[in-house]
């Protein structure tokens, strides 16, 4: 995983451009250049990462606000909470430097480690393309074989994950809850592919 790295958080506005739900206090915009909010960081031209002890991790800091009730232009899955659009928090990294990059190579599970205080449970997700697999309740560390990760993990089904080589983006989620979630120092410190 050679990519940049990137933060995300619920909005409020299904085109990821309205009011920020989800906010962060870290990573920062430098020089006072927009502020990083929700959807995928927007107001930043760039990222001041910062890192909790870890020279090697990616971290955020921010809060999560509880979980209102459906309006009308929830999604079909969304019957009781506005998952939609306060879906929570994520921080992530590309496989390199184009948006199509892979990982290639034949691996059959991965893991990724975590430290500090997500405030949620943790889902991890893989990309491949503009489709998300996921497992839910990941533990840091955690080995997934590519068969255990599926679209849509937070409900029944789903398709399983075919291939690990086609992963571009890996992603660790903190899901929002009924209650105000605040994540502190929650870093990304480690991906193998075995």
């Amino acid at each position: 995983m050679t990519g940049f790295a990137y933060v995300a958080g619920g909005t409020l506005g299904m085109d990821s451009t309205g009011t920020p739900l989800t906010t962060f206090t870290d990573p920062t915009c430098p020089l006072g250049d927009g502020q990083l909010t929700g959807g995928n960081g927007q107001g930043c031209t760039a990222t001041a990462w910062t890192s909790a002890g870890d020279a090697d991790a990616i971290c955020i800091t921010g809060t999560i606000p509880a979980l209102t009730a459906c309006p009308t232009n929830c999604s079909a899955a969304d019957t009781d909470f506005d998952y939609t659009e306060d879906w929570g928090a994520q921080v992530g990294v590309a496989a390199g430097a184009t948006a199509t990059a892979t990982i290639g190579g034949s691996y059959s599970s991965i893991a990724v480690t975590f430290i500090g205080t997500p405030g949620g449970s943790v889902r991890l997700q893989v990309n491949v393309g503009s489709t998300n697999y996921c497992v839910g309740n990941y533990v840091s560390g955690d080995v997934v074989p590519a068969s255990s990760l599926v679209t849509d993990c937070y409900t029944t089904g789903g398709t399983p994950l075919p291939s690990l080589a086609s992963v571009n983006q890996v992603v660790l989620s903190i899901v929002s809850a009924p209650v105000t979630e605040t994540f502190t120092s929650f870093c990304m410190t480690g991906i193998s592919f075995n």
